[in-house]
């Protein structure tokens, strides 16, 4: 999906048979996941709060990140590491940005399907879309800064 800008369609829509948007995308993924292939999972949306935290840096504005780990996960341990790296490069060069790693004991949330997964929340519902994409890139970039460091 990141060679797809996080834009694949099939992704983004809203599902019409029925199954909650986790129940969903679970089938979707197991119709497109490659047997034996580690994959990363990313599972992007916003918070459904309402606080609209918004951080001026270098001209541009951005929300906060909020990166969540299902405590009963497979992947739970590569996933923290993984997100513990995106922390580290973002806040390398965006000091002022809060970036958060929070665990969950809810449910997997389809995490268990890749080698890592993560549930991103790019700012809120407060949040503009400019600011979401403006974050989004940037989050995207480090992204790949730490998959490209671990190869």
């Amino acid at each position: 999906i990141l060679r797809e800008g996080g834009t694949d369609a099939e992704f983004l829509a809203v599902p019409e048979n029925g199954l909650d948007p986790y129940g969903a995308s679970a089938a979707l993924l197991k119709g497109r996941l490659k047997s034996g292939r580690d994959c990363i999972l990313l599972d992007l949306g916003r918070a459904q709060t309402k606080h609209g935290s918004r951080f001026i840096i270098g001209g541009d504005t951005y929300c906060p990140i909020n990166m969540i780990v299902a405590k009963n996960s497979d992947s739970v341990d590569k996933s923290m590491l993984f997100a513990g790296r995106i922390k580290y490069i973002i806040n390398s060069g965006y000091k002022e940005l809060p970036v958060y790693i929070t665990e969950s004991d809810g449910g997997d949330y389809n995490q268990g399907m890749g080698y890592i997964g993560l549930t991103v929340e790019i700012g809120d519902a407060a949040n503009t879309f400019a600011e979401a994409e403006t974050t989004s890139s940037m989050f995207f970039a480090a992204v790949g800064d730490a998959i490209s460091e671990h190869d």
